[in-house]
């Protein structure tokens, strides 16, 4: 059995649901690691997997709904540079669209037999939590200090 991934800050962005969603993330995880693989896969594995493919499909919506909705905001908004600048190093379209890319890399966890399935899904999660969400905070910040009116809209 694997010690699984412990949570961490690092794995936040600073918006309290899309965090909940990668503590459940980060559980899904764990709860496939405490399963035993050995010598055959029990079946609910399975089943582990589709939940959490199912939560992070989920979690994907939620982000790019927050994001189409900060997008659609700056529409109408006149934000000062400092927001405008984590918006634009965000580069929050082609984050989006890279939602789906992940969602098709989660697909094919679990095709090597020589790699544990948990540390398959851990560098996934890092991959997605820490390297690719880690301009999201820079974003947050700028919500939660310069437009908390903006944070309060969002889904």
């Amino acid at each position: 059995m694997a010690d699984g991934l412990k949570w961490s800050e690092a794995f936040a962005v600073g918006h309290p649901g899309l965090d909940q969603e990668h503590r459940s993330i980060v559980d899904a995880i764990n709860a496939i690691a405490r399963v035993d693989p050995s010598p055959h896969p029990p079946a609910h594995l399975q089943d582990l997997l589709t939940e959490l493919r199912g939560t992070a499909a989920r979690h994907f919506d939620h982000e790019n709904a927050i994001l189409r909705h900060i997008l659609a905001s700056a529409e109408t908004q006149t934000y000062s540079p400092h927001f405008l600048r984590a918006m634009s190093r965000g580069a929050l379209a082609q984050h989006i669209d890279n939602h789906e890319r992940d969602l098709g890399a989660l697909e094919t966890i679990g095709a090597d037999a020589n790699r544990p399935l948990h540390e398959e899904l851990e560098h996934w999660f890092f991959s997605h939590a820490v390297k690719f969400d880690a301009h999201l905070k820079a974003l947050f910040q700028a919500i939660h200090s310069e437009y908390p009116r903006l944070l309060a809209e969002l889904p």
